[in-house]
């Protein structure tokens, strides 16, 4: 929720899902949009962060990109389906790529406003750190979500049994990213050590969010892939969000109850 008294939700993407999958097209697609749309607006949604995830489409499902020319073809695929499917529906979607663009979509009363981020950079060690955020930015990325579920060379992921945080490289990475005015930051998947050294490198004038995660409690089968209380209070003393997934194993469980305690 913000001062424009609408709400954001996170449209993660990871599975394609709803309409920006490939597999869903035709009539078929444009019910689903119809659908979802309407429920954003009961709502009160006017802003939905679409994520890109080369990740899903690489060889082998759900693993890194081998380089950096897998990385980029898989990423440019998504960017233009994403495009594909806003360019049909003009007075459904509007491309955020501003906050005066998140501002005017907020206001507005029909159409919501996407911003496009991406999760799981690992192939920023094939080039050039200013290459690869030339890339993102020039793309209209406005949320670098940096890890996955791998530790890269780029740094350590919640998965990691021995938290190194951010490599040298990886540190360069964010630094160039910032420099290169990506606005918003994302520590979801992070290590405790790697999102504490993000939002130690990250200049003041960028936002940082967790934007799905979830509380390190007793009951939760998913506990890594949570945040801890240190990097919570660190995001929200920078002004930053902390998004909670609904995923049962990072809630505890499957009720609203198990919500509102995460």
């Amino acid at each position: 929720h913000n001062d424009y008294g609408a709400d954001m939700a996170d449209r993660h993407s990871d599975l394609l899902g709803t309409e920006l999958s490939p597999l869903v097209k035709g009539p078929t697609r444009k019910s689903v949009i119809q659908l979802n749309h309407a429920g954003a607006l009961e709502a009160n949604v006017k802003g939905l962060n679409r994520n890109i995830f080369p990740y899903l489409q690489a060889k082998d499902d759900h693993h890194p990109p081998v380089d950096w020319p897998e990385f980029s073809r898989l990423f440019s695929s998504q960017d233009r389906y994403m495009k594909e499917v806003m360019g049909e529906h003009p007075d459904t979607y509007m491309l955020v790529t501003s906050q005066e663009g998140l501002s005017v979509a907020m206001q507005n009363g029909g159409r919501i406003g996407v911003f496009k981020s991406v999760e799981g950079m690992s192939q920023v060690i094939d080039i050039a750190p200013w290459k690869a955020a030339h890339f993102l930015a020039n793309s209209g990325i406005q949320v670098l979500d940096l890890m996955w579920n791998y530790n890269t060379d780029v740094g350590d992921s919640h998965t990691t049994s021995e938290d190194m945080g951010l490599t040298l490289k990886g540190a360069e990475f964010l630094k160039t990213c910032d420099n290169y005015g990506i606005p918003v930051f994302d520590v979801s998947h992070a290590s405790p050590r790697t999102a504490m050294d993000m939002l130690r490198i990250i200049g003041p004038n960028r936002r940082v969010i967790a934007s799905h995660t979830g509380a390190r409690i007793s009951d939760v089968s998913e506990k890594t892939r949570n945040i801890t209380d240190d990097v919570a209070t660190s995001i929200l003393e920078r002004k930053g969000i902390v998004g909670i997934a609904t995923a049962g194993g990072m809630l505890g469980g499957k009720t609203l109850d198990h919500l509102v305690e995460a």
